[in-house]
C-alpha cells in the first residue's frame, strides 16, 4: 500500500478500504459496501447537521429526503471510489465546526481536529473546505469568542496533514493528475447540474418557489438570517468556495474534475436546498416535491441498471474469455491500464491454469491507475529497448502470447511493431458492443513464426 503514494490514490480511502476488505473480503460487493456505508452515514449526518443549524425538524427531514433521493449520491454510493467518504468527512468536520461556534467544549475541539485531519487525507478539496471554515472564523472573529481555539484546532489538523501535502506535490511531479486538464469555462454551472443530476428541473422549481415565499416573507427571513448568520455564511462558503477556488487553481494546476469532485460540496448543496424547501409555507405544495424526488431518483436508478445490464462486455467477461482459451505456460501482456482489472478478475474466476502475466511498460505495475503518455514519449528509446527485451525473452517459447491491447496509445504501438515483426498474428478477439469503458479495445493472439 506504499504504492498509493505514487499511484495517485487518496490515502485515507486506500487504508479504510484495506481494513474493510479484511473484515468483508475482496469481492466487488464488499468493496462497494464501503461507499454504501458512508452514503448512509452521510444521510443521517445531513439530518443532524440541518437540525443543529436550523433547529427545525422539518428542515432536517427535508435534508434527509434530499440526500436519500439525490442520484449523484446514489451513483457514487455504488462506486468503489472515495467520494462518499470524502463527502461524509467534510460534512462531519463542518458539523463540529458549527458546534464549536455555539459551544466551546474540549471534546468538540478534539473531534473537529481529528475528523478534519482524516478529511484532509481523503481528498484535496477538503483543504478548500477547511479554508472556508477558517475564512468564516476570521470574518466573525468578534462574534465567535473562542475563535482563536478554533483556528488552533484547524491549524493543528493542517500541520498534521503536511506529509500528505508533500505526497500530493510528489504525485503532481509524477503527472498523476495530468489527465484532468483544465475545466471548461462553464464548469461551475455544470457542476450544479451534477449536484442535482437527473432532477435538475425539480430542484430548479423548488428553489424558485422557495424564493417566492422568501420574498413574500422577507422580514421573517431577514430575522432568521441575523440569528444564524455565522452558520449560514459558513454553509454558503462550504458550497461555493471550493468550487471557485478549485476552478482558479485549475487554470495553473489540475484541480477540478467535472462530475466527480463536486461530491465534496454536495452536503452543503443539499443543506441549502433543504433550507429553501422549508421556506415553502404551503405544506401541500411542499409535500408535492417528495413523490417527484422519489420518482426521478427511481427512474435514474432503473435507467442506469438497464444500461449496465444491456452491456455485453466488460473487464470481467474479457478476462473470462482469455482464461477459457489460454493454455498452460502462455503469456498475457497487459498494455495501458488493463493490468489491474485483469489481475483482479483472474484471481476471482476459478481456474487452475498457470501463465505469465506481464505489463508493458513494466512500470505500470507501480501505478496501475494513471498514465502520462506525453511524459512517457520523452523516454521513447527506453520503451523501445524494453519492448525488444520483452520480445527476446519470449522468442524461444512455443506458448501463445495474449495481448490486452489499447488502440491509440503510441507507447503501445512500439510493442505492437515488435510483435508483428517477430511473431505471427494468429487471431483476435474484439469485445462485442455495447461494452463498458475498458482500458483495452482488442485481445491480440500471437504465436511463434
Amino acid at each position: 500500500y506504499l504504492m498509493a503514494f505514487q499511484d495517485g490514490h487518496l490515502i485515507a480511502h486506500v487504508y479504510f478500504t484495506k481494513i474493510l476488505s479484511l473484515i468483508l473480503g475482496t469481492s466487488e460487493i464488499a468493496y462497494r459496501s464501503f461507499s454504501i456505508l458512508f452514503a448512509l452515514a452521510l444521510i443521517i449526518l445531513l439530518y443532524k447537521t440541518a437540525k443543529l443549524i436550523f433547529a427545525d425538524k422539518k428542515t432536517a427531514l427535508s435534508a434527509a429526503i434530499l440526500g436519500s433521493t439525490n442520484y449523484f449520491l446514489i451513483w457514487f454510493a455504488s462506486q468503489i471510489r472515495p467520494y462518499t467518504l470524502a463527502a461524509f468527512s467534510g460534512l462531519l468536520s463542518f458539523y463540529f465546526f458549527i458546534k464549536l461556534t455555539q459551544t466551546a467544549s474540549k471534546k468538540y475541539y478534539i473531534a473537529y481536529a481529528l475528523v478534519t485531519l482524516i478529511g484532509l487525507y481523503t481528498h484535496p478539496w477538503l483543504f478548500l473546505v477547511l479554508a472556508s471554515q477558517i475564512l468564516t472564523t476570521l470574518f466573525f472573529s468578534k462574534q465567535i469568542k473562542n475563535y482563536f481555539k478554533i483556528l488552533f484546532s484547524a491549524g493543528a489538523a493542517l500541520v498534521l496533514a503536511l506529509p500528505y501535502v508533500a505526497v500530493m506535490l510528489y504525485q503532481g511531479q509524477l503527472g498523476t493528475t495530468a489527465w484532468l486538464g483544465k475545466p471548461e469555462n462553464l464548469a461551475i454551472l455544470k457542476s450544479f447540474r451534477y449536484l442535482s443530476y437527473g432532477e435538475n428541473y425539480v430542484y430548479l422549481i423548488l428553489i424558485l418557489i422557495a424564493i417566492f415565499f422568501i420574498i413574500s416573507n422577507h422580514s421573517e427571513f431577514k430575522n432568521h438570517f441575523s440569528k444564524n448568520k455565522i452558520a449560514l455564511t459558513a454553509l454558503s462558503l462550504y458550497l461555493f468556495f471550493p468550487l471557485i477556488a478549485a476552478f482558479i487553481i485549475s487554470q495553473f494546476k489540475p484541480a477540478y474534475l467535472l462530475g466527480r469532485y463536486e461530491m465534496i460540496v454536495l452536503p452543503a448543496f443539499i443543506l441549502i436546498a433543504a433550507y429553501l424547501w422549508s421556506q415553502i409555507k404551503n405544506n401541500y405544495l411542499a409535500l408535492l416535491f417528495i413523490p417527484l424526488l422519489v420518482f426521478f431518483a427511481a427512474k435514474n436508478v432503473v435507467i442506469n441498471s438497464n444500461f449496465v445490464n444491456s452491456q455485453a462486455a466488460n473487464d470481467k467477461t474479457v478476462t473470462a474469455y482469455v482464461l477459457a482459451n489460454i493454455n498452460q505456460d502462455d503469456t498475457v501482456i497487459a498494455t495501458d491500464l488493463s493490468w489491474h482489472t485483469f489481475y483482479y478478475y483472474q484471481k476471482k474466476l476459478n481456474h487452475d491454469k498457470k501463465f505469465n502475466l506481464i505489463t508493458y511498460p513494466d512500470e505500470i505495475k507501480n501505478h496501475p491507475c494513471w498514465k502520462n503518455t506525453e511524459q512517457m514519449l520523452n523516454h521513447q528509446e527506453q520503451y523501445q529497448t524494453e519492448a525488444k527485451n520483452l520480445i527476446a525473452s519470449l522468442a524461444n517459447k512455443s506458448a501463445t502470447i495474449w495481448v490486452l491491447y489499447k488502440v491509440g496509445n503510441p507507447i503501445n504501438e512500439i510493442l505492437l511493431q515488435e510483435l508483428n515483426e517477430n511473431f505471427m498474428l494468429a487471431g483476435a478477439y474484439t469485445p462485442p458492443p455495447p461494452k463498458q469503458p475498458m482500458w483495452l479495445d482488442i485481445v491480440l493472439v500471437y504465436k511463434t513464426k
